[in-house]
């Protein structure tokens, strides 16, 4: 509570929704740095994630609309690249192995990548996903449809590549469903139920050919990528829609700014580039007056109004999160914005209601 660091993770719902965690070599022992990816001894996190910005048809017009069949294919190539870095990770480690004196090491590292083949597909730019379609941060019924469609595309491929060059290599049918009748199954786990009971086509397709890859999907930050893609991060609201930035002057500037060292900085301004992006949409014309005060006026004219992380209640966020986790495998990385005042009941009270809600871990701040 002191220092919101650096937040829970909830191990039960870890390992009971998991579906790599039914092979004991693949049960999580820990995470990566950010707690997206629970991972077992040697296996690393491989990350991709789609900009869903892209799959809104008319953004930031009354005609916008979630594009389902753009969803289903673009996340049905993503876990086809996704397994494709699989198969380009192993030829580093054989190079790294060839040339390394620390052989036993490396060796472990290949074996668990090659038998698990463990991926991490994910988004990025949920936030301004919701403002192009006109619908508030984590709107629950736009939520449930792109994850839904986005699990079932990624079991699809899976499964696919699963037919045409072999599951991976520990798969177990046993470890994963008891087999009821024919077509009757039950998950051995709370992953492995709800894909019988939500996806049972796919889960009749892996019990007869297993999948690729033995866990899918994850939300990483993706905070360079959001960057370099000009969107909202992950599946953070958007935290800010303009604020001011310093950077070093260069020589013969006037600073705005002097540091304790003496170091000079220039202000300026950042303004997210959706947010330009919508006014030329709505006004036909390029934003030109950036001054704060207009930014204000037209901060409330857009569809980011009181949907920023500052914005949004914890419960929100929380709710979110859960239909999010609900179709991603390994976990997520987000963070609740609390005031810095906020009681340590509160902040209790939000950690309980996470376990609740079956997420994997939750972060406050």
């Amino acid at each position: 509570w002191k220092s919101a660091e650096p937040g829970i993770l909830f191990w039960d719902n870890i390992i009971d929704y998991d579906p790599a965690s039914v092979y004991p070599e693949y049960k999580a022992i820990s995470t990566n740095p950010c707690g997206e990816i629970p991972l077992s001894s040697y296996d690393a996190c491989r990350l991709i994630a789609v900009n869903v910005y892209n799959l809104v048809t008319s953004p930031f017009t009354e005609k916008a609309y979630l594009n389902e069949k753009l969803v289903y294919e673009v996340f049905y190539e993503a876990q086809i690249i996704a397994d494709t870095l699989v198969d380009i990770e192993l030829e580093h480690i054989e190079r790294i192995i060839a040339l390394e004196d620390e052989q036993e090491l490396w060796k472990k590292v290949y074996e668990i990548g090659k038998n698990g083949r463990r991926t991490g597909t994910g988004i990025t730019a949920l936030g301004d996903m919701c403002a192009a379609l006109g619908v508030s941060y984590g709107d629950p019924e736009t939520v449930e449809k792109l994850m839904s469609l986005k699990l079932k595309a990624e079991l699809d491929a899976s499964i696919d590549l699963a037919i045409a060059e072999g599951a991976f290599p520990v798969w177990d049918k046993s470890k994963e469903f008891e087999e009821l009748s024919f077509i009757d199954f039950e998950g051995k786990n709370d992953w492995y139920k709800f894909i019988a009971e939500n996806y049972p086509d796919q889960a009749f397709r892996m019990t007869l050919y297993g999948r690729r890859n033995i866990s899918l999907s994850t939300i990483a930050p993706t905070g360079s990528l959001s960057i370099l893609a000009g969107t909202s991060s992950g599946c953070e609201p958007v935290f800010s829609l303009y604020y001011m930035r310093r950077k070093k002057c260069n020589s013969g500037e006037t600073p705005d700014f002097i540091d304790q060292n003496g170091v000079g900085f220039k202000n300026y301004m950042v303004i997210h580039p959706k947010f330009l992006e919508w006014y030329k949409i709505k006004f036909k014309e390029e934003l030109t007056d950036t001054s704060e005060e207009n930014l204000n006026r037209l901060y409330k004219l857009s569809p980011w109004f009181n949907q920023t992380a500052n914005d949004l209640t914890p419960l929100q966020r929380i709710e979110t999160q859960s239909i999010l986790q609900k179709y991603t495998t390994h976990s997520i990385s987000s963070t609740v914005n609390l005031p810095e005042d906020v009681l340590m009941d509160t902040v209790n009270e939000l950690y309980r209601l996470g376990y609740k809600m079956n997420l994997k871990g939750l972060t406050t701040y």
